[in-house]
């Protein structure tokens, strides 16, 4: 690219042309300013030059020969544009020069370096310049030193120009010599603040000059190097040979030497490595019998690439160690390495990898996120993790958690990526059974969630029951037999025995009825229940009994245990439309600690079970509705075909009676359930309840409690019909007082078990003390986990479940008065 025209070109040209420099042999002290500007900043080139109307014309230059070039492809032409240094690190990526005839042709420069030449009026002549064949920095230091030298060409120019327009006047010599001292000493302070060694030496070897880093490597003073060899100075004769064999080649050459490293022993015998620069100093004549030296002393970089070194070696060996996959991977792709746990997993290595890719060792369906991931990280140079798997050699996938990072360089390029897999696949198994536990855990809160609504809305309905029962036995009793009114309130007490049946049902989901557990014999049950079940199941479908040998004594309450087995004896039945076959199965079995661990929410301690199992090859269940199973009213059966409860019911009861229900089923393979119910011990006899009496009421009087306005009136008129006495109240503190007030001598107190404020078992409690030996009968719609936790059945206190009809009432209090009377 042609470089601008100066505004003041015009003025700029008239000041070059006063210094009547333009086409004049080359002089030896511009020479050398060019010579020190290429060893101070090891450059194969440098150049004085001044660029006039429409030529680039050199005054010395080292590397290069003398002939002028065109201005237009002129580097010096751009550097006079400004008035401090112009740097061009790379040719090639800087438009105004990548298509320079010097650039893209002999001598291909691809570095160059130029301060401006700026004369005490301002005007910017020309250039000194360095240049080299590959791209480079210049160092801060190194600019400030092309900079002072640049100064220096044009303090040689103005004493050119004073010497010859003044050339018989002494004291103007005076002064120019006064300048030239002071510019020696100048450049003396140059040479010696140089961290660098700087030395001339002669074909003999001797040091002509020297800075102060080299006379301190010796440990000596500039005075005392100058004049003497290395031999004088350096221990080790190697070394001095070596020296002299490479001088003595850069001044028979005439060309400079580029030493990369190489030793140098100081006056305490200590080795110093550094990097050497020589470069010859030629003659007017051509001849040559001196050189310039720069040594750079590199000690401390030798030392950090050992470490380096060591580093990497010790990076190796963790990432052979690594029990995981260790790998790197270059910019453009290209793997640089990968461990030995890679290799021996997949059977690769980096050669296999760069030539046949790395894609077949992930699994089809994570490839597609590796490589959207791969490119984002690529075009914003970040990390990135991610759980993926690979592909063991033999064809099994394992899991794996992946984490590739971005090694950048200072410029915050991406040189390379490093990466590691960790193996995740025991983890991954252990989080799925978790995830599983969890589920069923929440499934199990879930059914005791809506068992304890179902309990709730039960015990409501059964208050409510009590009194449609009631009194529709009493509009019945007034009726004629076979009337119509009394057919339709015998309907009402059919549909309300329906109702009953139905929240039963809901309490033993619930497990808030109560039970009457007893030890019993599974595979008695079983046997006693055959022939109902056979034909429960129908002739399309086999059923096969596998029961356990002997006795198979399980502690639960029988009859609820019948139930459960017919109900999923009905729902394997129906699993089967076209027909099948059912197993049950009875067996004696331990669960220990890791099933109660993997059945959370159970409830089941490590202890001896019996086990019934009913198994189907039915349609079998999907996952979802597996997991449902147990809901109330729940079902997958057309409407009006099941109500959903027969299931959550059997759960219910399994678990009230300390046991486990549990489910597996798969789509087309069939359905197991196995319940799991506490083994019964010879001490688990239930005792025999006394028999019901039928005596009347003959006037007795009974307390009645409960805070059921309906209940309470229903109660009062079934007793009264039946001969007793009746006072009713709407809770346990109204009660106390009663009886503490004594008008009415009380023979039983009727208590409901749930009451706000004193509950019937507070009650109950209190008159112990209050009244010992007063007969308390216990009603609830449910009897709450008071009733169930505390055993007031097991301990002998009367209870009736709600609903019940006025005859059920009658009786149960008779029975509990007769056996009042009996003790």
């Amino acid at each position: 690219m042609r470089a601008p025209i100066p505004t003041n070109e015009t003025e700029r040209l008239a000041a070059l042309r006063r210094y009547e420099l333009l086409d004049t042999p080359p002089e030896r002290d511009f020479d050398d300013i060019a010579r020190v500007a290429a060893s101070v900043c090891g450059a194969p080139i440098a150049q004085i030059s001044f660029v006039d109307d429409c030529r680039q014309w050199f005054k010395a230059a080292v590397g290069l020969g003398l002939r002028p070039g065109p201005r237009d492809e002129s580097f010096c032409a751009h550097a006079i544009l400004r008035p401090e240094l112009l740097v061009v690190p790379d040719t090639h990526q800087d438009p105004r020069f990548a298509a320079n005839p010097y650039v893209t042709g002999s001598p291909h420069i691809r570095f160059y370096a130029g301060a401006p030449l700026v004369t005490r009026d301002g005007y910017s002549l020309g250039t000194l310049c360095v240049l080299d064949y590959v791209p480079r920095q210049l160092s801060e230091e190194h600019a400030d030193l092309l900079q002072v030298l640049a100064h220096q060409v044009v303090t040689e120019m103005d004493l050119r120009r004073s010497l010859a327009v003044e050339a018989g006047i002494q004291e103007d010599r005076d002064r120019v010599q006064a300048v030239v001292q002071r510019e020696r000493a100048f450049l003396r302070r140059i040479i010696d603040t140089q961290p660098s060694m700087v030395f001339v030496k002669d074909w003999e070897g001797r040091f002509v000059l020297v800075n102060e880093a080299l006379a301190r490597c010796y440990g000596s003073t500039v005075d005392g190097v100058v004049g003497k060899t290395d031999a004088d100075l350096n221990p080790d004769a190697a070394e001095v040979s070596h020296f002299v064999q490479d001088d003595r080649e850069v001044m028979a050459t005439r060309s400079m030497k580029l030493i990369p490293e190489e030793p140098v022993t100081d006056s305490e015998g200590q080795v110093h490595w550094f990097s050497t620069v020589k470069v010859p100093l030629v003659n007017e004549d051509g001849s040559c019998d001196k050189l310039l030296g720069v040594a750079t002393d590199i000690t401390a970089q030798k030392r950090a690439l050992s470490a380096l070194k060591a580093s990497e070696q010790l990076h190796w060996t963790l990432g052979e160690a690594a029990p995981g996959f260790v790998w790197t991977v270059g910019a453009d792709g290209i793997f640089q390495y990968v461990n030995r746990t890679w290799k021996e997993f997949t059977g690769s290595d980096c050669e296999d990898l760069n030539a046949h890719g790395w894609q077949r060792f992930n699994h089809p369906d994570e490839l597609a996120e590796v490589e959207r991931r791969w490119a984002a990280a690529a075009a914003g140079g970040t990390a990135f993790e991610m759980e993926l798997r690979y592909r063991r050699r033999d064809g099994p996938y394992r899991w794996m958690l992946s984490r590739i990072v971005p090694v950048k360089d200072e410029h915050g390029t991406v040189t390379r990526w490093v990466g590691s897999s960790t193996d995740i696949e025991d983890l991954k198994q252990m989080e799925a059974v978790r995830r599983a536990n969890d589920e069923r855990l929440r499934q199990v809160q879930q059914l005791e969630s809506v068992g304890r609504l179902a309990g709730g809305v039960a015990h409501d309905l059964n208050n409510m029951l009590v009194a449609i029962l009631g009194y529709s036995q009493f509009v019945a009793q007034g009726l004629a037999p076979e009337s119509e009114p009394r057919r339709d309130v015998e309907a009402i007490i059919e549909a309300a025995g329906r109702s009953a049946a139905l929240t039963r049902q809901l309490l033993a989901f619930a497990r808030r009825d109560l039970i009457e557990p007893r030890r019993f014999d599974l595979n008695g049950t079983v046997l006693a229940g055959e022939r109902m079940l056979r034909l429960a199941v129908g002739e399309g479908i086999r059923m096969e009994l596998h029961l356990a040998h002997g006795g198979l004594y399980a502690y639960a309450d029988v009859s609820r245990i019948e139930q459960v087995l017919l109900n999923l004896i009905l729902n394997a039945r129906d699993a089967m439309p076209d027909g099948g076959q059912i197993d049950i199965e009875t067996r004696r079995v331990f669960l220990d600690e890791s099933y109660a661990n993997q059945h959370p929410g159970t409830a089941i301690r490590p202890s001896h079970y019996v086990m019934l199992v009913v198994s189907d090859t039915g349609h079998g269940m999907t996952p979802d509705t597996l997991a449902r199973v147990f809901e109330p009213f729940f079902t997958t059966k057309a409407f009006g075909k099941g109500t959903g409860l027969g299931l959550a019911t059997a759960y219910g009861s399994v678990k009230q009676a300390g046991g486990l229900l549990w489910a597996y089923s798969e789509v087309g393979q069939g359905t197991v359930f196995k319940v799991y119910l506490p083994e019964a011990s010879e001490s688990d006899e239930a005792p025999v309840p006394p028999r019901a009496g039928a005596a009347a009421g003959e006037g007795r009087m009974i307390l009645v409690v409960d805070d059921a306005d309906l209940v309470r009136a229903t109660t009062r008129r079934a007793l009264e019909l039946k001969g007793y006495r009746c006072i009713d109240v709407a809770g346990g503190s109204e009660a106390l007082e009663l009886l503490r007030a004594g008008r009415e001598p009380v023979d039983l107190v009727l208590t409901d078990v749930v009451m706000p404020g004193l509950s019937g078992r507070d009650l109950g409690s209190r008159l112990e003390t209050m009244r010992p030996g007063l007969p308390v009968l216990f009603v609830s719609g449910y009897t709450e986990e008071d009733i169930v936790k505390r055993g007031l059945l097991e301990a002998g206190r009367p209870f009736l479940a709600k609903p019940f009809t006025p005859e059920a009432i009658a009786a149960k209090v008779g029975e509990v008065l007769q056996r009042r009377s009996l003790t």
